[in-house]
């Protein structure tokens, strides 16, 4: 019987992926700033977020989107070989800051695209239709 080919299983490891979920203020950020070599992508309102942890003192660096436009240009950037290779160069630690916020930027984003539609079958154009769950879905 021949053996089949194997490895350690920690020779697949390359990346830890962790999830902190918390209340608002908790301190999830402020809890993952503490390491060396971290990067925030802090996205909308959560960029004021960040006040507590450069209180605490933090050696983290950010990049800021706003919208979720400015949102798919950083991915596209950071997924993109110059990007990959500049993170891992430099950082050990990416945080997502937040992904309720993301969310939230996403949804505009739909409702923005969406408007003259709902305008045009006298819709609130505000008010996102079923189909917009969807596609905020898909985009997250």
């Amino acid at each position: 019987m021949a053996i089949p080919k194997h490895k350690k299983v920690t020779d697949n490891v390359k990346y830890w992926n962790a999830l902190l979920y918390a209340d608002s203020g908790a301190g999830k950020t402020v809890y993952a700033l503490k390491g060396k070599r971290v990067l925030v992508l802090s996205i909308g309102a959560e960029i004021e977020g960040l006040m507590s942890a450069a209180r605490l003192g933090t050696d983290a660096e950010s990049i800021e989107a706003r919208t979720w436009d400015e949102l798919l240009k950083v991915n596209e950037d950071l997924w993109s070989d110059e990007g990959l290779e500049w993170l891992g160069e430099n950082f050990d630690v990416l945080v997502v800051d937040s992904l309720t916020e993301a969310d939230s930027q996403c949804m505009l984003y739909i409702l923005r695209k969406t408007k003259a539609q709902k305008l045009a079958k006298d819709t609130d154009p505000d008010q996102p239709w079923i189909d917009d769950y969807g596609t905020r879905n898909r985009l997250m």
